[in-house]
């Protein structure tokens, strides 16, 4: 079996790479289900609703310009879509890198400094896209 080990992921947002400053990133894959249980059954059952992305990318904030506060602040104010691009390996997309792009807004960017820490930021996008994440592979 092989064994991934994520060292260097391509992240791309509205166009402005922030790969650098990025030490995690959350692609949950989840479906809205809907309860389909009737008299006479033992158990609840469900059936598949919508697909339901969403994105969660934490980064090592940076105030220069043209990166990670500059771009998300101002992505945020706006209230407008934008894509985030995500390649698992920076290298070229192929069958076994495949890029996730998530056309969305960002829902949540919250500010925390810690005494001595460093400034870390879990920034949030939730989907605007009807057809929802979009794989490539090439």
């Amino acid at each position: 079996m092989a064994v991934f080990n994520s060292r260097d992921v391509s992240v791309t947002v509205n166009a402005v790479s922030l790969s650098d400053h990025v030490f995690k990133v959350d692609l949950p894959h989840t479906l809205n289900t809907s309860p389909s249980s009737a008299m006479g059954h033992d158990a609840e059952t469900v059936t598949a609703g919508l697909f339901v992305p969403s994105l969660a990318i934490s980064f090592r904030n940076d105030f220069a310009a043209s990166q990670v506060y500059e771009t998300m602040f101002t992505l945020f104010r706006a209230r407008t879509a934008h894509a985030v691009v995500v390649i698992p390996v920076n290298a070229p997309v192929s069958p076994t890198n495949q890029s996730f792009t998530l056309t969305g807004i960002i829902t949540d960017f919250p500010f925390v400094f810690d005494l001595g820490d460093t400034n870390d930021i879990v920034v949030t996008w939730a989907n605007t896209a009807a057809a929802g994440l979009a794989v490539a592979t090439s």
